[in-house]
Order: structure tokens, then sequence, then C-alpha cells
């Protein structure tokens, strides 16, 4: 057998040389680098392309916040509840995050806070407990004394003292939205508070 038919093993220092000399230039650094990374994240997609279709069905299959009739339910809440801040929120359980779509004052809209996005788990123990309470179809009230995300920052700024929570929809299993209301004084009548947020968190899901 000649020299030229004997398999030639791969020489690991030779082809690191190769590769180095060819990286001359930052450019062909941050090529190769860029190419890299699109690689592992081709290869992590196809791998797990089952998990990924599976959650997007489940997400997709999810009802949606009717955001114009929560606009239109706005001044009754307002007015039934006596509240000084009406937050909703979108949520998405599959990334684990609520995102802020609507926040109105008695002064109007307050579209500022609009987009913010928090965790619904944050390691704060009051939201937390809160979120739990969420999720299991209760309407979790009480005292707000200090911030618990970005978001509880506007609500410190406004006065806030005193919260309740509602899922949308109030049903256990179906955890898309909350509607969050906020006082700078403890309502009076909190069984009238919770009656009427489930009629509105009742009706705030496209048909």
């Amino acid at each position: 057998m000649s020299d030229e038919d004997t398999p030639k093993k791969i020489d690991g220092n030779s082809a690191l040389t190769s590769v180095l000399s060819y990286v001359d230039s930052p450019f062909k650094l941050a090529a190769i680098v860029v190419m890299g990374v699109l690689a592992f994240g081709g290869y992590l997609v196809y791998g797990h392309q089952d998990i990924l279709v599976d959650a997007y069905k489940r997400d997709a299959e999810l009802p949606k916040l009717d955001i114009a009739r929560i606009e239109d339910t706005v001044p009754l809440l307002v007015r039934e509840t006596g509240a000084d801040v009406v937050a909703v929120l979108e949520v998405n359980q599959i990334r684990g995050t609520r995102t802020v779509m609507r926040m109105y004052t008695k002064d109007g809209r307050i579209k500022a806070q609009e987009g913010n996005t928090v965790k619904l788990f944050t390691g704060n123990p009051d939201n937390d407990k809160d979120t739990i309470a969420l999720i299991a179809n209760e309407i979790p009230c009480g005292a707000y004394t200090r911030a618990q995300s970005v978001v509880g920052l506007f609500y410190k700024a406004e006065g806030v003292t005193f919260t309740c929570r509602i899922s949308v929809p109030p049903e256990k299993d179906s955890f898309v939205g909350q509607i969050t209301l906020g006082w700078r004084e403890p309502p009076a009548d909190l069984s009238h508070v919770r009656s009427v947020m489930e009629i509105v968190s009742g009706t705030a899901l496209k048909k």
C-alpha cells in the first residue's frame, strides 16, 4: 500500500493553525462568530422544534383580551369602585410575563406606562402570593405598602395604598389578562368592588 492510499490523520494543531491564519482581520473574526451563533441557534431550534410548535399552538389557542371593550368599561369601574388607578395587563404564562396594555387615572389614559413588561413571579412575596391567588381564580385585595415592579413605582407615585386584582377571564386555567385597581384610601365596600370587577372581567375577551 502506498503512502497515498494511507488515510491521513487529522492534525488538530494544523487545523487550528489554518483557521487562525484565515482570521487576519476583525471582520473575518466577527463573521466566524456570527456563523457559529447562527449554526448553534439553528441546531437548538431543530432539536426542540416539537416543543416550540406545541408552545405556539397552546399560545394561539388561548383567548385574547378585547382592549376596546375594556376601554368602554373603565368609566364604569371608576364610577362604581372609586378607583384612582386602573391598569389592564396582558398575561403570557408561557413566557411568564405581564405587559401593560392600558393605564388610567381619574385624569385619563397614561400612555407612557403602556408596553411596560414585568414578570409574573418577581420574587417579591406579596406579588407572588397575589399571582398564585389570581391563577386560583381569587380576587386578592390588600394594602400596597411598597412597589413590586416598575409598574408598582407608578402606583406609588400616584399615592396608591390599596389594590385589588382580578384575572381575565375570572375563571381557572385561563389566565390571559389582569385588571388591577388602586386607591389612595381603601374602598368602603370590598364586596361591591369584587362584584363589579367580576362583571367587567367576564366581558373582557374577544368573542
